[in-house]
């Protein structure tokens, strides 16, 4: 019975630990291959002006605001869309 317990808790340590290694990767992914998609896109837009820095002072109701604010966006230019849209194409994986 003891075997069968240590067994049952080992095999959840080591599930644990397996998702806990994947969130890890999925973090490290994200934030490296679609960072540049994120700032190419902030950078490309004309409305609504949203930055990392804004986004990362805001409280929870300017989050709230900004969202609702990037129901409709509005570019630059086509000509500066096609740098967003190389930055998509290599996060396409991601």
């Amino acid at each position: 019975m003891a075997v069968f317990i240590v067994e049952k808790m080992l095999e959840h340590r080591e599930t644990k630990e397996k998702r806990r290694q994947l969130m890890f990767i999925k973090s490290h992914m994200f934030r490296s291959d679609t960072r540049s998609l994120f700032i190419a896109n902030f950078r490309g837009l004309k409305r609504p002006a949203i930055t990392m820095a804004r986004i990362k002072d805001a409280s929870l109701e300017d989050l709230r605001a900004m969202r609702r604010e990037a129901d409709y966006l509005e570019y630059s230019s086509p000509e500066g869309m096609e740098g967003i849209i190389r930055e998509y194409v290599k996060a396409q994986p991601v």
